[in-house]
């Protein structure tokens, strides 16, 4: 029999990695190839996916760059025969103009391709648009930086539609496409987002002299509705100067962003989403106190009976309230880091959710 064989495409804050980490555990041979998603330079891939010339004026070297790269890659790297294909996103680590080509090239030399649904798109936005969530990421965003053409609009529900499965990782991402694609066909069941344990040691959360509280910053900090958080984590100090220490910081490599983790008590994620994305997620693995998004609809879209993460509205007064809540509560800060480990182990371990993939996939 033929050994199974994955290939994941491309990265979204270390959701591939984790997943190939727990399929091979599983026995599957699988491959990565990423741009590390960007400055975050999440290790793993086997295959890195560069654009020389990219920013070159001139446009033949740009054209090379965009056009011949991903096909030079297919055959250098010999990316056919498996047996799935899973794109991240709908393939937002490739120029748009270039999108539908790269996935019908990539159908040709493989057997069937999947869209794990992530991050942020015009199907996304699009359900946005029509009032599908009472708040989101893109309530701060200004109209410039949104997703607002429609030949870019067409270009994401084209590949959506065309693959043979999607498969969302949280409540927003699946609401998205029930609502801006009318419940498709290929629609599959929301899987939880995978990591892998023994690459975050549980470390008990005691607190030492100060109460230390960390917010990671977003290259778009309206995103995650930053200036909010930082206004309630400001009054916060305010109120408890000698007791409280406030770490802000952003746009540095994971393994120094994991360093600020095991240096806090508490990480505030975001407050403009229904779920807690990875940056929030991994803090939860070490034994952290997480403050972010667990709306009761992500909870039973990923089928989860609880969370021990805070959740936490865009509001300042909501922020600050729930951030008292926890000074007062001090002494059972170890406890709670328990509890959010627990959790991950429960929901979130590689291997069993590289199983839920399988299933979905046809594999299992």
């Amino acid at each position: 029999m033929k050994r199974k064989q994955v290939l994941l495409v491309g990265e979204y804050s270390g959701v591939h990695k984790h997943l190939k980490l727990g399929l091979k555990e599983l026995g599957i041979d699988t491959r990565i190839i990423s741009d590390g998603d960007r400055w975050k330079a999440i290790g793993g891939n086997d295959y890195p996916l560069r654009y020389p010339f990219s920013e070159s004026y001139n446009r033949w070297l740009r054209a090379y760059s965009y056009v011949l790269s991903p096909i030079i890659y297919i055959f250098k790297y010999r990316l056919g025969g498996y047996q799935v294909v899973q794109f991240m996103d709908l393939l937002r680590y490739y120029p748009m103009k270039f999108r539908r080509f790269i996935f019908w090239l990539y159908k040709l030399f493989n057997k069937k391709l999947v869209i794990c649904a992530a991050g942020n798109n015009n199907v996304v936005y699009d359900a946005y648009r029509k009032g599908a969530y009472r708040y989101f990421v893109y309530n701060g965003l200004s109209k410039e930086k949104r997703f607002s053409n429609d030949y870019e609009q067409n270009v994401d529900y084209d590949l959506a539609r065309r693959a043979e499965k999607v498969i969302p990782i949280a409540y927003e991402y699946a609401e998205a496409f029930r609502i801006s694609l009318q419940n498709p066909r290929n629609l599959g069941k929301a899987i939880p987002a995978p990591i892998h344990l023994e690459l975050f040691p549980y470390k008990e959360n005691k607190l030492n002299e100060k109460m230390v509280i960390f917010h990671g910053l977003n290259e778009f900090p309206e995103i995650k509705g930053t200036e909010i958080i930082i206004r309630a984590m400001e009054k916060f100090k305010e109120s408890h100067q000698d007791d409280v220490e406030l770490i802000l910081k952003g746009g540095v490599p994971f393994a120094e962003y994991m360093d600020i983790v095991y240096s806090a008590n508490i990480v505030i994620d975001q407050c403009m989403s229904y779920c807690t994305g990875l940056s929030g997620l991994f803090p939860l693995a070490t034994g952290r106190i997480v403050m972010g998004g667990a709306e009761q609809e992500n909870l039973d879209e990923l089928g989860m009976e609880e969370s021990p993460i805070i959740n936490i509205l865009p509001n300042e007064e909501d922020i600050l309230e729930k951030l008292e809540m926890l000074y007062n509560r001090r002494d059972g800060f170890t406890q709670m880091g328990h509890a959010s480990r627990v959790f991950v182990e429960k929901y979130h371990d590689s291997l069993k959710v590289a199983r839920q993939y399988l299933e979905a996939w046809g594999l299992s």
